[in-house]
Protein backbone atom coordinates (compact mmCIF):
# COMPACT_ATOMS: atom_id res chain seq x y z
CA UNK A 1 0.00 0.00 0.00
CA UNK A 2 2.73 2.49 0.91
CA UNK A 3 5.09 3.11 -2.00
CA UNK A 4 7.39 5.66 -0.46
CA UNK A 5 5.61 8.99 -0.66
CA UNK A 6 2.62 10.20 1.26
CA UNK A 7 0.83 11.25 -1.94
CA UNK A 8 1.11 7.74 -3.34
CA UNK A 9 -0.20 6.30 -0.09
CA UNK A 10 -3.06 8.78 -0.04
CA UNK A 11 -4.24 7.50 -3.42
CA UNK A 12 -4.68 4.06 -1.88
CA UNK A 13 -6.90 5.31 0.95
CA UNK A 14 -10.64 4.81 0.38
CA UNK A 15 -12.56 8.02 -0.36
CA UNK A 16 -14.58 7.81 2.89
CA UNK A 17 -11.40 7.81 4.98
CA UNK A 18 -9.56 10.59 3.15
CA UNK A 19 -11.53 13.38 4.83
CA UNK A 20 -10.83 11.98 8.30
CA UNK A 21 -7.20 11.22 7.57
CA UNK A 22 -6.53 14.56 5.85
CA UNK A 23 -4.82 16.24 8.83
CA UNK A 24 -2.70 13.17 9.48
CA UNK A 25 -1.66 12.99 5.82
CA UNK A 26 -0.61 16.66 5.98
CA UNK A 27 1.56 15.96 9.01
CA UNK A 28 3.11 12.97 7.24
CA UNK A 29 3.87 15.12 4.19
CA UNK A 30 5.63 17.69 6.39
CA UNK A 31 7.64 15.00 8.16
CA UNK A 32 8.63 13.52 4.79
CA UNK A 33 9.85 16.95 3.61
CA UNK A 34 11.90 17.38 6.78
CA UNK A 35 13.45 13.92 6.37
CA UNK A 36 14.42 14.82 2.79
CA UNK A 37 16.02 18.06 4.03
CA UNK A 38 18.02 16.19 6.68
CA UNK A 39 19.08 13.60 4.11
CA UNK A 40 20.42 16.42 1.92
CA UNK A 41 22.28 17.93 4.89
CA UNK A 42 23.91 14.61 5.74
CA UNK A 43 24.84 14.05 2.08
CA UNK A 44 26.42 17.52 1.93
CA UNK A 45 28.26 16.89 5.20
CA UNK A 46 29.57 13.58 3.88
CA UNK A 47 30.84 14.97 0.58
CA UNK A 48 32.18 18.33 1.75
CA UNK A 49 33.48 17.85 5.27
CA UNK A 50 34.25 14.11 5.35
CA UNK A 51 35.29 13.07 1.81
CA UNK A 52 36.71 9.79 3.16
CA UNK A 53 33.11 8.61 3.47
CA UNK A 54 32.95 8.05 -0.30
CA UNK A 55 35.29 5.07 0.05
CA UNK A 56 33.04 3.52 2.71
CA UNK A 57 29.96 4.10 0.57
CA UNK A 58 31.39 1.84 -2.14
CA UNK A 59 30.35 -1.06 0.07
CA UNK A 60 26.85 -2.34 -0.70
CA UNK A 61 24.33 -1.07 1.86
CA UNK A 62 26.55 1.67 3.31
CA UNK A 63 25.15 5.16 2.81
CA UNK A 64 25.86 8.65 4.06
CA UNK A 65 24.53 8.17 7.59
CA UNK A 66 26.53 5.02 8.25
CA UNK A 67 29.73 6.33 6.68
CA UNK A 68 29.59 9.68 8.52
CA UNK A 69 28.78 7.90 11.79
CA UNK A 70 31.73 5.56 11.25
CA UNK A 71 34.17 8.38 10.50
CA UNK A 72 33.01 10.44 13.49
CA UNK A 73 33.11 7.48 15.88
CA UNK A 74 36.53 6.24 14.80
CA UNK A 75 37.94 9.80 14.67
CA UNK A 76 41.66 9.17 14.12
CA UNK A 77 42.18 5.87 12.31
CA UNK A 78 45.89 5.95 13.17
CA UNK A 79 45.11 5.07 16.79
CA UNK A 80 44.32 1.52 15.66
CA UNK A 81 47.38 -0.59 14.96
CA UNK A 82 45.45 -2.93 12.66
CA UNK A 83 42.08 -2.63 10.95
CA UNK A 84 41.02 -5.73 12.93
CA UNK A 85 41.20 -3.65 16.12
CA UNK A 86 38.19 -1.55 15.05
CA UNK A 87 35.67 -4.41 15.42
CA UNK A 88 36.38 -5.00 19.12
CA UNK A 89 36.35 -1.23 19.70
CA UNK A 90 32.78 -1.19 18.39
CA UNK A 91 31.72 -4.27 20.34
CA UNK A 92 31.72 -6.52 17.30
CA UNK A 93 33.84 -9.19 18.93
CA UNK A 94 32.49 -12.53 20.13
CA UNK A 95 32.26 -12.90 23.89
CA UNK A 96 34.29 -15.80 25.26
CA UNK A 97 33.65 -18.22 28.06
CA UNK A 98 36.80 -20.26 28.43
CA UNK A 99 37.01 -23.12 30.83
CA UNK A 100 39.28 -26.16 30.75
CA UNK A 101 38.93 -27.71 27.29
CA UNK A 102 35.99 -25.68 25.97
CA UNK A 103 36.23 -22.30 24.30
CA UNK A 104 32.81 -21.55 22.78
CA UNK A 105 32.18 -18.35 20.86
CA UNK A 106 29.18 -16.54 22.30
CA UNK A 107 27.24 -13.47 21.16
CA UNK A 108 29.10 -10.23 20.46
CA UNK A 109 30.18 -8.17 23.45
CA UNK A 110 28.14 -5.09 22.42
CA UNK A 111 30.67 -2.75 23.98
CA UNK A 112 31.27 0.58 22.26
CA UNK A 113 28.99 2.84 20.25
CA UNK A 114 25.59 1.11 19.99
CA UNK A 115 24.26 3.47 17.29
CA UNK A 116 27.10 2.78 14.89
CA UNK A 117 27.05 -0.92 15.72
CA UNK A 118 23.33 -1.10 14.88
CA UNK A 119 23.93 0.75 11.58
CA UNK A 120 26.72 -1.67 10.68
CA UNK A 121 24.54 -4.66 11.52
CA UNK A 122 21.79 -3.22 9.28
CA UNK A 123 24.30 -2.74 6.46
CA UNK A 124 25.44 -6.33 6.85
CA UNK A 125 21.87 -7.59 6.73
CA UNK A 126 21.21 -5.49 3.62
CA UNK A 127 24.35 -6.83 1.95
CA UNK A 128 23.60 -10.39 2.99
CA UNK A 129 20.02 -10.34 1.71
CA UNK A 130 21.09 -8.81 -1.61
CA UNK A 131 24.41 -10.40 -2.37
CA UNK A 132 24.08 -13.91 -0.96
CA UNK A 133 20.59 -14.73 -2.24
CA UNK A 134 21.75 -15.10 -5.84
CA UNK A 135 24.34 -17.80 -5.06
Amino acid sequence: MFDGTVCQAEEQVPEKLRERLGPLMEVLEQVQKEIEEYDQRVEKLATEKYPETTVLQQIWGVGEITSVSYVLTIEDKERFEKSRDVGPYLGLRPRRSQSSDSDPELRITKAGDCFLRSLLVECHESWRSCCTSSG
